[in-house]
């Protein structure tokens, strides 16, 4: 079995695995129809952290697929049993050296992703100076960045970078109202979308 390819037995029976709707549903999904397992297609959560300091933001170039030399903000994906706090954490860690307490941690951005079938839960924590960074294995080079010297035209996903101006904008202003996007194909295309504020 490759990575990535569905299972073709049921990992509860082992018997194989078909693509249909089950009874009492509408969606078409893969199950079981020896034991009734069904494996839901939900969304991946997903955990970021944006960390200011001196009206800088640090990201961080990928050096892995997917998007390799791409900037972005610490971040990745929680581990079984993890928290989303506990989570950002070690990701941030692992990927540029830095540690911070996690009652630093607030919620800034949650996103649904749906062509992604992911969710985006952001979080930012606040240095009184920036700290130097030590990239992790999976990153190319990290650099704290201000409005006018941030790449973005090397974000990691151009449809997300008008949050940015939104960040920078919090940032100037010391005001941050949680924000919360949904993200479709069609913002995909046309690489813009607005974002509502919850005060």
């Amino acid at each position: 079995m490759s990575i990535g390819k569905p299972a073709e037995y049921c990992k509860h029976c082992a018997h194989r695995v078909v693509q249909s709707i089950p009874d009492g549903d509408t969606v078409t999904r893969r199950h079981c129809k020896n034991c009734g397992h069904i494996e839901y297609d939900t969304p991946i959560a997903t955990v970021s952290t944006l960390l200011i300091a001196q009206k800088k933001i640090l990201f961080i170039r990928r050096d892995i697929p997917p998007y390799a030399g791409k900037w972005a903000p610490p971040g990745g994906y929680p581990e079984k049993g993890e928290s989303m706090r506990e989570a950002a954490i070690r990701e941030l860690q692992e990927e540029t050296g830095l540690e911070i307490d996690q009652d630093k941690l607030i919620p800034f951005f949650l996103s649904s992703i749906s062509p992604m079938n992911q969710y985006y839960i952001s979080f930012r924590a606040h240095l009184s100076d920036p700290i130097k960074p030590t990239c992790g294995a999976e990153v190319r080079d990290a650099a704290w960045f201000d409005r006018d010297e941030f790449p973005a035209d090397e974000y990691w996903l151009p449809a997300l970078t008008s949050i940015l101006s939104d960040v920078y904008d919090c940032i100037d202003s010391d005001y941050y109202p949680l924000h919360v996007a949904d993200v479709t194909e069609d913002h995909f295309e046309s690489n813009a979308f607005e974002i509502g504020v919850r005060k």
